[in-house]
Parts: structure tokens; sequence; C-alpha cells
């Protein structure tokens, strides 16, 4: 579940222990809500630099799955994409920004498919998580 189905990421990991897109996006969410905006713009266009849009694809992904994971923590269920223990403790009460996180993330990914910039697709889903869970 952890590798979308991927038998090729499924082996990395398995040889490997973790997936770097898992590492990536611990910090990326952690980033997300502790960043200033700018911080968060910047770490947007470079990871989109780095690792193209199916780089980034890859990391919304990650990234949908370990918030997932935090709010079934959340509500006291079990993980399923991750062990507990490996999951972040992101601290206060991060519950609304996580479930806003959730959708603009699926908004994220359809528009990194129809050719939207990655790097502006990210930063709409990271910045828009944190002004809904604002307001």
């Amino acid at each position: 579940a952890a590798c979308n189905g991927s038998l090729g990421k499924a082996l990395l990991m398995a040889s490997s222990g973790e997936s770097p897109v898992v590492e990536r996006a611990r910090e990326v969410l952690d980033a997300a809500l502790r960043e200033p905006v700018s911080g968060v713009l910047a770490m947007c266009s470079a990871l989109a630099r780095k690792h193209g849009a199916e780089g980034v694809l890859d990391l919304v992904m990650e990234l949908r799955a370990l918030v997932h994971d935090l709010i079934r923590r959340w509500h006291g269920k079990c993980c399923l994409y991750h062990p507990e223990e490996d999951l972040p403790d992101l601290g206060g009460d991060r519950e609304r920004y996580l479930v806003e996180m959730t959708g603009k993330l699926d908004t994220c990914e359809r528009r990194i498919r129809r050719n939207v910039a990655p790097s502006m697709a990210l930063e709409a889903a990271l910045l828009g998580a944190r002004a809904g869970a604002a307001g």
C-alpha cells in the first residue's frame, strides 16, 4: 500500500528500508507547517526543478498517504501505510490542517496531470491547506 501498487518501489523499499520519497514527504509536511510562505515557495520550486512532474506526483501521493495515516492516528485508528512509530509528531492541533491538506493534494494531482506547472500545483496545495485551516 505504501508503494501505491508499484512493484519496483516496493522492491526498492524492501532493500533499502525506506523510499527517499517517504523522507522527503515528511520534510515537506514539516516545512509546510513551519516555514514562512517564501520558504514554502522556494521549496516547491526546488523540488519541481530537481524531480520533475513525475517526482512531484510521487511526492504528492506519498504526502496523501502520510496525511491519511496522521488523521487515522489522530482518531485512534491504526495506520494503513506507515508504521505508527515512523509518523512525525506535528505537535499542537493540526487535524484541521490535515483534513484541508487531503482535498488540496487531490486537486494538486489532477492539476499536475493536466500539465499545470508542478511547483505551482504543489504551492497551491500546501499554502491553500494552511489558509483553509486558519479560516
